[in-house]
């Protein structure tokens, strides 16, 4: 936490084109950040690498034909009656958000590591608990974000928003009708 805020304060501090009132430019480095296609493939090999703890299954297709993944990550070995916690974490609602797909692979990797070397706490979560979690809950909108470069993008391939296309609140504060707004609501 330190490290972040560190790095906040000495983000805002630097002169740039944001503190001169310039707006900024940002293209995301693709190199850096998982493709669509960059985690269908590392998703697969997760079991491979960690079979220990992490099952990975695919669960469904998306409108456009992705593949939806759904990883385990538990004590594969345990053999108890007593029922596990379930938790379900998901991970790419937003196509336009980056950093949620690599937080799922560094949470899965850091993890089952720690747990195939013994450590104690994981050990013992993973012995009584079962995280489920969804890696990529958007692949449309992330293929329709790679493809058109709109790095403002959100949506899905319907233009529905997972955050805001519910009966709760409907249209509210933060959602706009007009299709053409990065808060688009959908329809």
């Amino acid at each position: 936490r330190f490290q972040f805020l560190l790095f906040l304060f000495v983000a805002a501090a630097l002169p740039g084109a944001a503190s001169q009132g310039r707006a900024l430019a940002y293209y995301p480095d693709a190199a850096a950040y998982h493709t669509v296609d960059a985690f269908n493939r590392e998703v697969r090999q997760l079991a491979e690498q960690h079979p220990c703890c992490v099952t990975v299954d695919e669960r469904g297709k998306s409108r456009d034909g992705d593949p939806l993944f759904l990883v385990r990550l538990t004590d594969q070995k345990r053999v108890s009656t007593k029922p596990r916690l379930k938790v379900l974490i998901s991970y790419g609602e937003h196509a336009r958000e980056f950093l949620p797909i690599e937080s799922f692979f560094k949470l899965v990797r850091d993890w089952s590591s720690a747990f195939a070397a013994g450590d104690p706490k994981t050990r013992f979560l993973l012995e009584n608990s079962e995280l489920l979690l969804i890696g990529l809950a958007n692949p449309d909108g992330r293929r329709r974000l790679e493809r058109d470069k709109s790095y403002c993008w959100r949506g899905m391939a319907n233009n529905v928003d997972l955050n805001r296309n519910t009966d709760w609140n409907w249209g509210g504060t933060g959602s706009s009708g007009n299709i053409k707004s990065e808060e688009y609501r959908g329809k």
